[in-house]
C-alpha cells in the first residue's frame, strides 16, 4: 500500500529569503534617501512611497516538494505480528524529524526519530506484538509517519492496510470515493456494496491524518445482502496548507462466525486556496499600507524639524 503526500511549500526558501534580505536593504537605503529629498523640498507625501512599500514587502517563491511513499507489511506467525514500514522520500527536498506511529490489533507503537530522510532515500521501522491465539480473519494496519520540512513546519503521512492471521478471508465489500478539494471544511463520501449473499452489520472507521479532524469518525450501519450505501464524514482543516494533498482511509469491519472481515478504501482531500485575488494579497496591501503611512509621518517630521530650524536661523540673524 502506497501513501503519498506532497507538500509545495508557500514559505520562504534560502534563495527567497535572501531575495528579501536584499530588497529589503535596498529599500531601506532608498527610503532614506527619498525621506532627506522630500524634507529639503517640503514635501509632504509622494506616490514614490508606495514604490518603496513594495520594495519592502514579504518574497513569496515557491519551494521544493516532499513526496512521502509508506509501504507497510505485517506478518503474523503462531505467536507474534511482525510489522515492517518502509518510509521513502520521492520529493527533491528532504524530510527532517521523521518517526512512525503504528495502529495494529488496538495497540500503538512509535518508533524513534529518524533525523532526515533526503531525495530518494529510505528508512525502515520495525514493530512486534504478541498474538492472541483467539483471533482469525483480516485486520487492519494503520500508519502514520510524521515529517517537517526545512522550516520546522509539520506534516502527516497517513496509510492503512490489511493483513490476515490465518486463513485470508475476502470481506466482499466493494467501496469507492471521488477525490476531494477543501479550503478549510468538506464532506468525504465513500459508496459501500455488500457482494456477499448475506446481510451484514458493518462498523466503518474514517483515519484521517493529523491535519484534519471529523466530529463523527465511526459508524455502524447494515447492509443487506448486495446492498450498498453512501458514508458522508464532515471534515475540518486544522493544518493542512495549500498546495498539499492528503490520502484518508475508510476502514470496514464485520464479523462473521468468530472470524474478522476488513476492507480498507481511500481517497485524496487536496488543500485549495481562496480564489478572492484581494484576499490573498490583503497582507501584502496591509504592509504596503503601513509603510507608505510610516514614510508620511516621517516626511512631516523631517519638514517640521526643517522649518525649526530656519526659524532658530532666521531669530539669530535677527
Amino acid at each position: 500500500m502506497l501513501c503519498i503526500v506532497r507538500s509545495k511549500k508557500k514559505r520562504l526558501s534560502r534563495a527567497a529569503a535572501e531575495l528579501f534580505q536584499w530588497r529589503f536593504a535596498i529599500g531601506k537605503k532608498l527610503l532614506l534617501s527619498a525621506s532627506l529629498r522630500l524634507c529639503e523640498r517640503r514635501l509632504f507625501f509622494s506616490p514614490c512611497a508606495m514604490l518603496f512599500a513594495l520594495c519592502l514587502c514579504p518574497a513569496t517563491a515557491e519551494a521544493g516538494t516532499i513526496s512521502i511513499t509508506t509501504k507497510a507489511f505485517a506478518l503474523a506467525d503462531n505467536e507474534r505480528v511482525h510489522v515492517v514500514l518502509q518510509v521513502t522520500n520521492r520529493g527533491n527536498e528532504p524530510a527532517h524529524q521523521v518517526r512512525t506511529d503504528a495502529e495494529v490489533l488496538g495497540e500503538r507503537f512509535r518508533s524513534g526519530v529518524r533525523t532526515r530522510i533526503g531525495p530518494g532515500e529510505s528508512s525502515e521501522f520495525n514493530f512486534s506484538k504478541p498474538l492472541d491465539s483467539s483471533l482469525a480473519g483480516n485486520f487492519p494496519l494503520t500508519v502514520l509517519v510524521h515529517f517537517q520540512d526545512a522550516n520546522g513546519h509539520p506534516f502527516s503521512a497517513l496509510t492503512c492496510t490489511t493483513f490476515s492471521v490465518g486463513k485470508n478471508r475476502n470481506a466482499e465489500l466493494v467501496s469507492a470515493s471521488d477525490p476531494l478539494s477543501i479550503e478549510d471544511n468538506g464532506l468525504v463520501q465513500f459508496r459501500i456494496q455488500n457482494k456477499s449473499s448475506q446481510a451484514r452489520r458493518i462498523k466503518a472507521t474514517l483515519a484521517l491524518p493529523k491535519e484534519f479532524s471529523s466530529e463523527r469518525p465511526e459508524t455502524q450501519f447494515s447492509l443487506p445482502a448486495g446492498g450498498s450505501n453512501t458514508l458522508s464524514f464532515s471534515i475540518r482543516n486544522l493544518g493542512a496548507v495549500y498546495g498539499a494533498s492528503y490520502p484518508v482511509f475508510l476502514i470496514q469491519q464485520y464479523d462473521s462466525d468468530g472470524v474478522n472481515h476488513t476492507a480498507v478504501s481511500n481517497t485524496l482531500v487536496s488543500i485549495i486556496h481562496d480564489g478572492n485575488w484581494f484576499k490573498r494579497t490583503r497582507w501584502h496591501w496591509a504592509g504596503g499600507f503601513v509603510l507608505a503611512g510610516a514614510f508620511f509621518i516621517l516626511s512631516i517630521a523631517g519638514v517640521k524639524n526643517k522649518q525649526s530650524v530656519d526659524i532658530l536661523a532666521k531669530t539669530k540673524l535677527c
